[in-house]
Order: structure tokens, then sequence, then C-alpha cells
């Protein structure tokens, strides 16, 4: 077996490496909460192991060298930008009580981001400071969505995605109301009052 990272190890391989189960239960549970391991002693700490079971597991591991990004020493983060909390988020350098907040109530709002990039649209967060967040907190778990249904839509549905106001909604449905059924999310690139570099963001709530 190569050598594997322990933060994506999972029953199988445990098994295999004759990790008893209660061992990983421990290991799953750190985990859970945002830990991450960066080496055999907090291995060994977490599980409760013998020393002679982790000399015996140390050739299969290869731990990451990770830091976050301006992250205080020793902290650990539930790396993931849909589930990050506000205090979290201002390990960031750049981001401050108010600017963390406001991705997290940005973040509620859209029911969970879609994908990363969304969260360069927090007002008065940087091009530099979102990639920082990205990096630190990549976004590993999507939340399940129910589209909307472009065809069908009243303009009132449509405007509650958050990128249309009611405006850019009731000019979606007079488009779709004078060429018939959109056959493409493309379509909307000719709806003149939404900004273009917004509808990839839009589309990702649509469905034809």
């Amino acid at each position: 077996m190569r050598p594997l990272d322990p933060n994506d190890l999972e029953d199988y391989r445990g098994y295999v490496l004759g990790i008893p189960f209660n061992a990983l239960d421990s290991l799953y549970s750190f985990r859970s909460k945002g830990g991450r391991l960066l080496g055999m002693d907090q291995f060994k700490k977490i599980t409760g192991l013998e020393d002679s079971t982790c000399q015996r597991l140390t050739p299969f591991f290869r731990f990451p060298k990770y830091n976050a990004p301006d992250a205080p020493s020793g902290k650990t983060f539930s790396r993931d930008l849909n589930t990050a909390t506000a205090d979290q988020l201002q390990s960031i350098r750049g981001i401050g009580p108010v600017l963390s907040k406001r991705i997290v109530r940005f973040r509620e709002a859209l029911g969970g981001f879609r994908i990363a990039s969304q969260i360069e649209d927090v007002y008065g967060l940087s091009p530099e400071t979102a990639r920082r967040v990205i990096t630190a907190f990549p976004l590993r778990s999507i939340p399940s969505l129910e589209r909307i249904d472009l065809n069908r839509a009243s303009a009132e549905e449509l405007s509650r995605i958050l990128y249309l106001n009611h405006k850019m909604a009731r000019d979606i449905v007079d488009f779709r109301n004078r060429i018939g059924a959109y056959v493409h999310l493309d379509q909307l690139n000719h709806v003149e009052s939404l900004p273009a570099d917004k509808i990839d963001r839009i589309a990702l709530y649509l469905r034809l």
C-alpha cells in the first residue's frame, strides 16, 4: 500500500491497516469538527492507539504540510467554504467581524455556495482576499437544491434568486413570452437587463 494521507482514511483502508473501529470513530469525529491531522503524535492522541501500533503504521502514512493562510498556529478549521464559521473566516488576512458575518449571511441567503467563485460576489470583499478564503476553505460540500424551471416559473418565483431583482425576473418572463420556451440557458444573454458577468451565477439556480 502506498503511503496515504490519514485525513482521507476511510473504513476499508483502516481495516486493512488493522486500525480498531473505535480508533477510526475517534478519528472521524475529530475530522467532522474540522480537525486536520498534521503528524503522528497528533494521530496517536486522537485515536488513543499504543506506541507500537503507531510505529507500525508510520510507513503507511504521509501527513500533509498544511497551514491555513494567516491562521493562528495550532488552530484547526472546518476546511469547507459552506461550513466555515464567521470566527474561522476571521483567520484570513483582510477579513474582520463585519466581512466574516457578511460572508455567512450571503451564504445563507444563497442556500449555500454552489461554486467557490460565488464568494467574490460578497460586497466589500477584494479579489485578493476572496482568493485567500478559497485557498484556506475549499468548497467541499454542495447542498442539494431544487432548481427553478425557467420555462414555467413566474416572475415572482424567479425574483427569489438572489442575483435577480423584480425587473430582471419580469424581463426573463417577457422574453420567454416573445420567443417561446427557452431551449438553452445561454439565451439569457439576450435579456438586456441581466448583467453579463452574473448569467453563469443565475444559471446555477435554473433548469429547463
